[in-house]
């Protein structure tokens, strides 16, 4: 019988569960009577049985809101070893095909769908019904998703020593993952302090940046600067920094883009403050960094001819900017502009003058050391 599993004669069986098995009966029976009948072809009994299997899945289908899917799936399973001991070998194969992408279907499905049809336990015995060491076992979903919780079930009972102590290990070995990892783990750090903690850590940290003993990792690429510098550049909030500071830090430890970004940050921060925006000048002026020069005076800058003389120097009207440069140099010995322009400015002026006489091959007006 085909319902040996689950006997339609015991108490504790649903009555949904026994007018499926009369349903059922009553179709295997209209098939058998369909089999013994002569046929003129052994393809007649080959789509006999066929349909036969699709009008048993059709019924279970329809019966399958009342029962519960893993019943389901072992009616299947059973239906498809008793097709497959009494019909040929060409019809077992077709059969198998029909009632397995059925029983797959039902599988998935009460996982996914509705997991409090499926319990951990029953879940355990189904995966038992696949026989563990034979490499011919099917890789069943419901056994996919048990091995998945046990993984599950074993990383949930590690600690954090137990990842760090490796990591530590391997930063010793390699200075790239010591790198990334300071750079990875101070800022999350340093959100979770409280403004007081964050001012007094930022203390000692600007006196270590300061020290003379990381000049022997100068040469070194990452060396510990640079790993300190983008570990505050990428802290918020930024800790203020002596802009001085910064700057020596990008020009000897090859800290430039760190210097930088670092910079630019506090010259956006701390508005009124003219120190940052003149490193970040200078850091500009040693990169070649032309266009962004001119971008940050044309912003802090107090005279218009500086601003205009930026201007057609970055397009190439060298002598209207040396006469800008000139007119202004002139008004600032006369004191017309009441010595409200910063000696950075001025010095800027000159340095564009000269730089506009060697561009029009004004040899005579540089000075010897210039020329």
């Amino acid at each position: 019988m085909v319902f040996v599993a689950f006997p339609p004669d015991v108490a504790s069986t649903p009555s949904d569960v026994k007018l499926l098995y009369q349903k059922v009966d009553d179709l295997i029976q209209k098939h058998i009577d369909s089999v013994t009948s002569p046929q003129t072809s052994g393809d007649d009994t080959s789509v006999s049985s066929i349909s036969f299997v699709l009008l048993v899945i059709k019924t279970l289908t329809e019966a399958g809101k009342y029962i519960e899917p893993p019943i389901l799936v072992r009616i299947l399973q059973r239906l498809a070893r008793d097709m497959g001991s009494s019909a040929g070998s060409h019809l077992r194969q077709k059969t198998f095909k029909l009632v397995n992408s059925y029983t797959h279907m039902q599988r998935v499905h009460p996982v996914v769908v509705s997991s409090s049809l499926l319990d951990s336990s029953r879940m355990q015995q189904l995966v038992a019904d696949v026989p563990e060491g034979s490499e011919e076992a099917p890789l069943t979903f419901d056994s996919l998703v048990l091995k998945h919780a046990q993984f599950l079930n074993e990383m949930n009972k590690l600690q954090v020593a137990d990842l760090v102590i490796p990591l530590r290990e391997l930063a010793y070995t390699d200075a790239n993952v010591a790198y990334h990892l300071w750079v990875l783990v101070f800022p999350i750090v340093w959100v979770t302090l409280h403004k007081e903690e964050q001012v007094t850590l930022a203390k000692p940290m600007i006196t270590l940046l300061s020290k003379d003993y990381h000049k022997k990792q100068q040469a070194s690429r990452p060396n510990v600067v640079q790993a300190l510098l983008e570990g505050l550049q990428l802290s918020h909030p930024q800790p203020r920094m002596p802009s001085k500071l910064i700057k020596y830090i990008g020009k000897t430890y090859n800290a430039w883009h760190i210097a930088l970004a670092l910079l630019e940050s506090h010259v956006m921060l701390f508005m009124n403050e003219t120190k940052c925006s003149e490193s970040l000048a200078e850091l500009y002026r040693l990169l070649n960094e032309e266009d962004m020069r001119c971008g940050l005076w044309k912003k802090r800058s107090i005279t218009a001819e500086t601003r205009a003389g930026l201007s057609l120097v970055q397009h190439g009207y060298w002598q209207r900017a040396q006469s800008l440069f000139y007119q202004a140099m002139v008004k600032a010995t006369q004191g017309i502009y009441n010595n409200t322009v910063p000696k950075a400015e001025m010095c800027l002026w000159e340095e564009q003058w000269l730089y506009c006489a060697s561009q029009l091959s004004q040899w005579d007006a540089l000075p010897l050391e210039i020329a």
